[in-house]
């Protein structure tokens, strides 16, 4: 259930804004597979483009409105090649990492690198969860409050509590 790939929906083209000539190759390229670089080179003919600045204006062509639109379309169609591969997110993230530090804005960018840094599985996110208290002394405490809820709790949690030592039962 879980791999099943759905029946592609029926879509009304008329509601798709229109798009210039160069925006049509730029999402059939895109919709053929190709990445935001590749695509962009394609319809608007960058030849001249450093990679920093071609992957920053493709990604944002990538993201303007319009285009978003008919890959939407695209994609509930069921066209599989408009889909995002690990590369293109890597790539807007990168462009999104450089036009927040172009714009002074060094905490997005921060998080645009920890991100990448992610997706290239360069680390991972875990949390520890530590603690100083004792469990044992912490029944104890409790027990003398209330001796009845330290036995409940001693035999919800496997420690015997029978003798003036609490030791944790082995089983």
């Amino acid at each position: 259930m879980q791999n099943q790939k759905t029946e592609p929906v029926e879509i009304d083209i008329s509601d798709l804004p229109a798009l210039s000539p160069q925006e049509q190759i730029f999402v059939e390229a895109l919709g053929q597979g190709d990445d935001n670089c590749a695509a962009y080179r394609k319809a608007y003919n960058a030849s001249g483009y450093s990679a920093p600045a071609l992957r920053v204006r493709a990604c944002r062509k990538a993201a303007e409105p319009q285009i978003q639109k008919h890959l939407d379309a695209l994609r509930a169609v069921g066209f599989a090649s408009a889909r995002l591969t690990m590369e293109a997110r890597l790539e807007e993230e990168l462009a999104f990492a450089k036009r927040a530090e172009l714009a002074g804005n060094f905490g997005a960018a921060g998080g645009a690198h920890d991100r990448i840094n992610k997706l290239m599985g360069l680390y991972v996110e875990r949390i520890e969860a530590t603690t100083k208290h004792d469990p044992l002394a912490a029944l104890k405490e409790i027990a003398t409050l209330s001796p009845d809820i330290a036995q409940q709790l001693a035999i919800q949690h496997g420690i015997n509590w029978h003798s003036d030592k609490p030791e944790t039962r082995v089983k």
